[in-house]
């Protein structure tokens, strides 16, 4: 079984990729009762960290490898290794936990199913608006010098629907009217789906 000392060692992007799809793919090492209830460990460490930061670094066109950081130290939770030798800071933080985001967890752990209350798209949008702006309001008022870059980690949406570009749109609509940020960059990582946001 992977240890986080393991993901703190710089991994080249194609390995972490093999180390993220052998996690997901190996649900009985793996079992969903500790992925769902977020049991400490590698079962939050990879879908958590590890995996967003990998989907951020196959984003930027020079990265060539990424480590998670200690979890002992305060302020960024990863890193990306530039060709140049250069490193890249990263914050990630999960909105999806926020403003009842748990609830899917624990729905997908109770029933094996989660079927949401927001039927509306329109409500869909206004809530997980909501909690990616609680996120970037809570991480702007934590920074930690040091850190480059924000990546917020959030639900897919890539629904068949207006979802997007309504919650991107959302989003560039209310930035305005937030201070300029302490990061060099914020991305979103809609699912798979990385998008830079300011």
């Amino acid at each position: 079984m992977t240890e986080r000392s393991q993901l703190q060692e710089w991994i080249s992007l194609s390995d972490a990729r093999d180390l993220a799809s052998n996690f997901f793919g190996d649900r009985v090492t793996n079992p969903d009762g500790d992925f769902y209830t977020r049991k400490r460990g590698i079962n939050k460490d990879i879908p958590e960290e590890f995996y967003p930061l990998l989907l951020l670094a196959e984003h930027v066109p020079t990265a060539k490898s990424i480590r998670l950081l200690p979890a002992s130290i305060p302020g960024p939770d990863g890193a990306i290794l530039l060709a140049d030798e250069s490193e890249v800071t990263v914050q990630i933080t999960n909105s999806r936990e926020r403003r009842g985001g748990h609830k899917v967890r624990k729905s997908l752990l109770d029933h094996g199913t989660w079927g949401s209350e927001f039927r509306d798209t329109n409500d869909v949008i206004k809530q997980r608006l909501e909690r990616i702006l609680d996120a970037i309001t809570d991480k702007e008022a934590n920074f930690h010098a040091g850190t480059h870059v924000l990546l917020i980690v959030e639900n897919s949406i890539s629904w068949g629907d207006v979802i997007d570009p309504g919650l991107p749109s959302a989003l560039g609509a209310a930035l305005p009217g937030f201070p300029k940020s302490k990061y060099s960059a914020t991305y979103v990582a809609y699912g798979s789906d990385v998008r830079l946001l300011r």
